[in-house]
């Protein structure tokens, strides 16, 4: 339906329009959707209904009346601003937790109801879509340059033979009487003419048409070389697949890879991997607190409790079927949530006996080491990318009220009163986490008074449905009661790489290709997967880029691009000294990301493109596809876009070449990618080894079918210094037609599949085997003039002129007969196909 219209979505079902939640099947007013197709995030998302509709059943929404006013459509997917007006009821905000985006699918919900607000084109997803680009490789675009240069040097050659022609008919076509009258009446402009048209057919041969038959098959071949190889199959068995032909040589020559971080670097597993508690550090599965110890066990259980009510996490009871998740785990609860991180957490607190069973409108049903609970949440604080800390206010069981803060470690150190030396231990755990790669948090808590808790409710109910500025408030709320906190723990959680990921990025780097993330994650995430693949490291310099002034940007640019400028110099003088060479990488979210594009654009470009690694963040497909496009316009740069979502699709077309992961995420991004691998290790070896190879292979095939062109064409040009410039042709009918068709139909099909310059093991141990293919450049009007105007010229006139100064003008048999042009003509020919061949055998390197 049109904006206005009110829709039902059930269970699994997409929404077909952008639009607003009025009414949920959860007693809460709240729904969960899966946004994988727009941000690449497999974990669930948690949206409320408009508050003035809380309560209301399907009965009273077909009568309901009221007025909604939103924004402009805009791509922007995280953004929304609005309000709503129902019956007689005080104007609501509405903000994107009210927001169910197209595309996403409804999930752990029965059904809900929603107003839609943009439709069609007005959507977001549709704001962020782009046409399909026609693609076309380096090669191949350096191939039609040099298909028009053969053309102009044909016209070149055509003309100068009619005019030389035009000269001789001028200067000695009346005294040619053995040529007959027809000939001698002849006007020196219709022997141009037609000297013209015979030329043009003489000399044809210049132009090689069987190179693009040729190209088109050994392209097929290699693609199918790709994938047969067992190697670019992945664990699961899913196999490579080639879709774009063309672009098989372009894998050679990659300068730059951007690529998604959710699904295409990791597995989409987060994994509670251990915790700092009790000044100890317990890996999973440990006990948290020794049996002698009140103290200790009283903080370990305070901590299991935390990790399951400071969350957001929905648990769903599995009767009968699967889960929408694909869990088939009948009759037991299923975590799913806005945030991987919480989910996992939450499943560790059940595992150590804390389990979260059912979660009410305001209270949480839970297992508490084996007796069934309510907690009642009085206030929750929610998690912003500012505040990066979540605060739950709870009433426990025993009546107390209780405050719960999680969040980074740089927020919370300072809100939480430390005993002693605690506080430098707690930061040695939480780098010693850092240090493998870790996420983590720190979790603090303090009792509430009754009186302090009410004073406070005030100012957060005032702030939940203040309409300005409401996110500033409720931050400013939250700070008040975020104080003076004990330390509970720091937890660590994994989000499991792929397998061989560090390893395939460090050989790639290697390879002289620089990395770039573009990822729709929080800045702290992205920044933690930096550091587990080793695209960040601990000794480098690394600068967080969060403005939205495009004045403090462009100073702030500026600084950065006089760092890289100094770190490159230094780095000269330590290469020279041999010591080690600094770095410097950028992380930069997505609305600076927005700012610096369109108010420092060739500013930001330098900075991006001189730094070690640029990390962009909180980043929309669409920004995605412009910063794949930004770097495009760099001199010489090759892109590759690789990722496994729906919102992946829009820079894997813009790139030059784009791979997609066949993974959690769908198939949208496979589909709309040039190459489909199953993981990303793979591309290791389609880049190094097959792409390498492609390019060796294709170069050097074209090469050689210049040359052999070349080679058996200009012997038609020097002949015509020797027969009067007729267009008499040096080569028989059957020898021109059978010279591509059959005679040197093999040798260049042999060395477009089969040419090896070096191993597959010299590649792996020296990684810049693969840039030196690039920055040789083995196709281009260099190699051109190599192949054709010095080997193919010089092979062409000894060819000519041995078989002329050997045979001489005649040759007189012993009947007294010449041979004359005959054998002449079968003497150039038969030495121009031996002096081809010898050089197919020489060039390949089998």
């Amino acid at each position: 339906g049109g904006p206005g219209q009110a829709q039902s979505i059930r269970r699994d079902q997409p929404f077909p329009a952008d639009m607003l939640l009025l009414e949920s099947a959860l007693k809460d007013g709240t729904c969960f959707v899966s946004t994988a197709t727009l941000d690449g995030e497999s974990s669930l998302k948690r949206r409320v209904s408009i508050l003035a509709m809380e309560g209301v059943t399907r009965d009273v929404l077909r009568a309901l009346r009221g007025t909604v006013t939103v924004e402009q459509p805009h791509p922007s997917i995280d953004d929304l601003e609005g309000r709503a007006l129902v019956r007689d009821e005080p104007q609501t905000p509405i903000g994107p937790y009210n927001l169910l985006l197209r595309g996403t699918i409804l999930r752990n919900t029965d059904h809900v109801h929603g107003l839609v607000i943009y439709a069609g084109f007005d959507t977001k997803i549709a704001l962020n879509m782009r046409d399909p680009p026609s693609k076309l490789g380096a090669l191949e675009r350096r191939l039609n340059k040099l298909i028009l240069l053969i053309f102009a040097l044909l016209v070149f050659f055509i003309l100068l033979c009619s005019g030389l022609a035009f000269q001789n008919q001028s200067q000695s076509g009346a005294a040619q009487w053995y040529m007959g009258s027809d000939n001698q009446q002849r006007s020196p402009s219709a022997v141009f003419g037609q000297s013209i048209g015979t030329f043009f057919i003489l000399m044809s041969t210049f132009i090689p048409v069987s190179l693009f038959v040729t190209l088109e098959f050994i392209r097929i071949f290699l693609a199918w070389f790709m994938s047969v190889d067992r190697r670019t199959t992945s664990k699961h068995g899913t196999p490579l697949v080639v879709r774009s032909f063309n672009l098989n040589e372009t894998l050679g020559g990659i300068t730059h890879i951007l690529t998604d971080k959710t699904g295409t670097l990791t597995e989409n597993e987060m994994v509670y991997a251990g915790c700092y508690v009790n000044s100890d550090i317990f890996a999973p599965g440990e006990k948290l607190w020794k049996i002698s110890e009140p103290s200790e066990r009283r903080n370990g259980e305070l901590f299991i409790q935390s990790l399951c009510l400071c969350s957001s996490v929905y648990p769903e009871t599995l009767s009968d079927g699967e889960s929408p998740l694909g869990d088939a785990r009948q009759g037991r609860v299923v975590y799913s949530g806005q945030s991987p991180d919480e989910v996992a957490l939450v499943q560790a607190a059940s595992d150590m006996g804390f389990a979260m069973l059912r979660r009410e409108t305001n209270n949480l049903i839970v297992d508490d080491f084996g007796v069934r609970k309510r907690y009642l949440l009085l206030a929750e604080v929610e998690f912003t990318s500012e505040r990066k800390r979540m605060s739950v206010v709870f009433r426990m069981p025993d009546g107390s009220i209780r405050l719960i803060s999680k969040g980074a470690d740089e927020v919370m150190m300072p809100l939480i009163q430390f005993q002693s030396d605690h506080k430098l231990q707690t930061q040695k755990a939480i780098d010693q986490f850092a240090a493998k790669g870790l996420r983590t948090l720190v979790f603090g808590t303090r009792e509430i008074t009754p009186a302090e808790y009410k004073a406070w409710a005030r100012e957060y109910e005032a702030a939940k449905i203040s309409i300005g500025g409401r996110d500033k408030l409720m931050s400013e709320v939250g700070q008040r009661i975020e104080v003076q906190l004990e330390f509970l723990a720091c937890s660590a959680v994994e989000d499991r790489l792929q397998d061989e990921v560090p390893e395939t990025i460090e050989f790639l780097r290697d390879c002289g290709i620089k990395f770039w993330v573009l990822t729709g994650d929080k800045r702290q995430t992205a920044e933690s997967i930096g550091y587990s693949t080793g695209l960040l490291t601990h000794g480098m310099s690394l600068v967080h880029v969060s403005t939205q002034d495009p004045s403090r940007m462009a100073r702030l640019l500026s600084g950065v691009l006089q760092d890289e400028k100094a770190i490159e110099r230094s780095n000269r003088h330590q290469e020279v000294a041999g010591s080690a060479s600094q770095r410097i990488s950028i992380i930069i979210d997505g609305k600076s990301l927005s700012v610096a594009i369109a108010h420092c654009r060739s500013l930001f470009l330098a900075v991006a493109t001189g730094c070690d690694t640029l990390i962009c963040c909180r980043v929309t497909p669409a920004q995605k596809a412009e910063v794949v496009g930004l770097v495009k316009t760099v001199r010489n740069s090759t892109t590759l876009a690789i990722g496994d979502g729906g919102n992946d699709v829009s820079m894997i077309q813009e790139a030059h070449v784009g791979v997609g992961i066949l993974g959690k995420e769908g198939s949208q991004a496979s589909r709309a990618a040039d190459y489909s691998i199953g993981e990303f290790r793979i591309l290791r070896r389609l880049l190094s080894v097959h792409g390498r190879y492609a390019e060796v292979r294709t170069s050097a095939m074209m090469n050689m079918s210049f040359y052999k062109n070349f080679v058996f064409a200009f012997q038609q040009f020097l002949y015509q210094f020797h027969d009067f410039f007729s267009g008499q042709t040096i080569h028989h009918q059957w020898f021109i037609t059978c010279f591509n068709l059959i005679i040197t139909l093999l040798p260049p099909f042999a060395l477009g599949l089969f040419e090896r310059d070096v191993s597959e093991g010299s590649i792996n141990r020296f990684p810049r085997l693969y840039g030196l293919v690039r920055k040789t450049n083995l196709f281009g009007f260099r190699s051109f003039f190599e192949y054709c105007a010095v080997y193919g010229l010089w092979h062409a006139l000894v060819a000519f002129w041995s078989s002329r100064w050997v045979l001489g003008s005649t040759i007189t048999q012993m009947n007294g007969q010449d041979n004359g042009y005959a054998v002449f003509s079968v003497a150039v020919t038969s030495l121009v196909v031996i002096i081809v061949l010898a050089k197919f055998v020489l060039v390949s390197r089998w």
